[in-house]
């Protein structure tokens, strides 16, 4: 977009490309204007917009409870695998999640008959528009579910009062609607069919990732991405649970978090990073609970069990990993990780402490400095695109196509700036259509090799492993392996070679 001097039209390889609203756009092109076309400018993003989500936590909490819970559920969200992952990955989700988040906070301050203010709607309304620019429709309905819960909790205590009904309703269309007029103004009906049914109603009943749509996938999201904090959730088993819920905020947060559950359940297609924005009410209501144990004179039989339970399943995937994946250079790092989380095992069996607390999150803090500098090469073979490319480049010919499959195409391009052609056995190898040049498996490559082509193929071992019997013999060679993916010359033999060859044989 930049190169094309665009504002206004979201671009994929040179093309336009209606999968994602413009802001997000606006902020990347903004943040590579002004710190340069590298890596941190595309990170440093979704990084500010965590951390600024962790402050309205904190700032939410306060306002709402108290500060000892405000301070432990920002805390909790800032070290929940699934929010710091996020924070550093190039997607929508963290900007939407601050939005909506923003919005769903400012209108239960706006719901409290104690203190009513109508700019708090008039600030919910807003933020709600940018949560449209940012995601589209769900940037609206996510707030409509949050006022749903208002009522559900308050009743019909919660009505705006006129004059900041209507100016939170014009913020919110001047915010969220002239961008989308000139979307529509400028391509019409092919504009509408691919962004809002395309993208959004068709996604709702049709999946695009089949092996994720499971009634209990995002029950298992949320389990596995507030790690290091699952003992926290065993504690509901407990009385503590009709403790925490005796607060009016508690059973908000509880109720709008429920009803986005059901809703995304219900979609088809599910990915992990969906439902990011569920953390925040999710650490909120985890900060309460630590708030009130730490309160508590004791705990049941049974919730100790069940956080020991779940203290110990947190702590044996550290050890197991790197037993069971070929990255040698990970053991020992993991291993530290699942020293500090056996140390807050061990303090969590005797009491509820603030030195359980501060051992939990800095197994988190632990987990993130192996990840980003002990064990970042072998992160990296895991994730990225970027070792891959290097090698990419180091052997790449000019007479060569460079392919990729679908997963690694876009990462591939952007590290080696030069045009990938996908190699896929799908002729749609993407839920959204990229203009991008598709070889079909090794029909196509055998195809390319019978007209005198050669290419250099990036993709997973797995994927290889399955292409190399139906290629013409002797013409793939594997010249690196990176974690699980592959870089590899498919090539027609020379005269010279093949006589050789034969000569063996």
């Amino acid at each position: 977009m930049l190169q094309a001097h665009d504002w206004a039209t979201p671009r994929i390889f040179g093309q336009p490309q209606f999968e994602k609203p413009i802001f997000i756009y606006w902020l990347s092109m903004a943040s590579f204007r002004g710190l340069g076309n590298h890596e941190f400018a595309a990170r440093a993003r979704a990084a500010r917009f965590a951390s600024l989500l962790a402050f309205m936590t904190l700032i939410f909490g306060a306002r709402a409870f108290n500060k000892r819970t405000a301070f432990l559920a920002s805390l909790v969200l800032a070290t929940s695998v699934e929010f710091f992952v996020s924070a550093r990955m190039v997607l929508t989700d963290m900007l939407f999640a601050a939005f909506v988040c923003g919005s769903v906070f400012s209108l239960w301050l706006a719901s409290r008959t104690e203190r009513p203010s109508g700019l708090w709607f008039v600030a919910a309304c807003g933020m709600s528009g940018l949560a449209v620019l940012t995601k589209g429709p769900l940037g609206l309905i996510l707030p409509v579910f949050a006022i749903l819960a208002v009522l559900l909790v308050r009743g019909n205590r919660f009505q705006p009062r006129p004059l900041p009904l209507a100016g939170g309703l014009v913020l919110f269309a001047a915010i969220a609607v002239p961008w989308y007029a000139i979307m529509l103004q400028k391509f019409g009906k092919a504009y509408f069919d691919a962004f809002f049914v395309h993208e959004n109603v068709e996604r709702f009943f049709h999946a695009e990732h089949r092996s994720n749509n499971h009634v209990y996938y995002y029950l298992a999201v949320l389990a596995a991405g507030s790690l290091p904090w699952l003992p926290v959730l065993a504690a509901w088993m407990g009385g503590i649970q009709r403790r925490v819920m005796e607060d009016a905020t508690s059973r908000f947060l509880a109720t709008w978090g429920l009803l986005c559950l059901v809703f995304f359940t219900l979609a088809q297609s599910k990915l992990p990073s969906y439902v990011l924005f569920l953390f925040v009410p999710l650490a909120l209501l985890i900060g309460r609970t630590l708030d009130l144990l730490l309160l508590a004179e004791g705990r049941g039989r049974l919730e100790k069990w069940a956080m020991a339970g779940l203290g110990l399943a947190q702590v044996v995937p550290f050890l197991v990993a790197p037993r069971m994946l070929p990255y040698p250079g990970l053991a020992w790092p993991l291993g530290l990780v699942a020293v500090f989380l056996t140390i807050a095992l061990v303090l969590q069996t005797r009491r509820i402490s603030l030195s359980w607390i501060a051992a939990t999150g800095f197994s988190s803090i632990v987990l993130i400095v192996v990840c980003l500098a002990w064990a970042g090469p072998s992160v990296d073979a895991i994730v990225s695109a970027r070792s891959l490319s290097r090698k990419v480049l180091a052997e790449l010919r000019p007479s060569e196509t460079l392919m990729a499959s679908p997963l690694l195409a876009r990462g591939v391009t952007y590290y080696t700036e030069r045009p990938v052609t996908v190699l896929s056995n799908r002729a749609k190898p993407f839920y959204t259509s990229h203009p991008l040049p598709i070889v079909r498996g090794s029909e196509g490559l055998n195809r390319l090799l019978d007209e005198g082509g050669a290419a250099l193929c990036v993709t997973s071992a797995h994927d290889w492993a399955r292409l190399v019997p139906s290629l013409h013999p002797g013409t793939g060679v594997v010249l690196d392996t990176i974690g699980d993916k592959i870089v590899a010359r498919v090539s027609a033999m020379r005269p010279k070679e093949s006589s050789t060859i034969a000569t063996l044989h």
